[in-house]
């Protein structure tokens, strides 16, 4: 008779998880986010675990809302756009930023960085040439007799001016007022804009 072979330990040969089955995973956390996380499943009845599960699954679910938000409010190609636009500028310009003086603060401040703000809009002006339509501008004629009757350069020009005055607190319809409403605390100290009406009307 053979004699059994010894058992060398080590961790036990892996099994296929079944569907739905829990697996373990074990994370070290800080104190005080042991204790948030302690508060919360006491209030929502979750043991830690579970409470600990929720917030991660929820965590992934929210990679999702950025895209969801933006088509919702835009559309499926603006709402690409406005995401090409985004990751353009904050890399120019957080990169730009940290190049000015050395400073990680300047990464996430590039936009009171004038060197930082001025690469991040040469990365809008880039991405917004390599989009343009092919085809070359004509301006409907309906178009150009509303703007020789109210003095307005262009469309865009106007359009922007409401925006940037309702932002400002300056004469606004109520659909822009709403909308100043909700980005000028997004904006923080770049909401305090005085130079709107001179420069979009030069």
């Amino acid at each position: 008779m053979k004699p059994k072979a010894k058992d060398r330990g080590g961790r036990p040969r892996k099994t296929p998880i079944k569907a739905g089955e829990k697996v373990q995973l074990g994370v070290r956390v800080s104190p005080a986010l042991r204790a948030q996380l302690d508060k919360a499943a006491r209030q929502s009845g979750r043991s830690l675990t579970q409470e600990a599960e929720a917030r991660i699954e929820r965590s992934f679910d929210r990679q999702e809302l950025l895209p969801e938000a933006l088509t919702l409010a835009y559309g499926p190609q603006l709402a690409g756009l406005l995401m090409v636009i985004g990751r353009a500028m904050s890399d120019a310009g957080s990169y730009a930023g940290f190049l000015s003086d050395s400073s990680v603060a300047q990464t996430k401040q590039w936009l009171e960085n004038p060197y930082g703000y001025r690469e991040a809009e040469n990365a809008l002006s880039l991405v917004m040439e390599c989009f343009r339509p092919s085809a070359d501008v004509v301006v409907p004629k309906v178009a150009q007799q509303i703007m020789d009757k109210t003095g307005m350069k262009t469309w865009g020009a106007g359009f922007a001016t409401g925006v940037l005055s309702s932002i400002a607190g300056r004469s606004a319809t109520l659909t822009y007022k709403q909308f100043a409403d909700t980005v000028r605390p997004l904006l923080g100290r770049l909401a305090e804009i005085d130079k709107t009406e001179k420069e979009t009307s030069e």
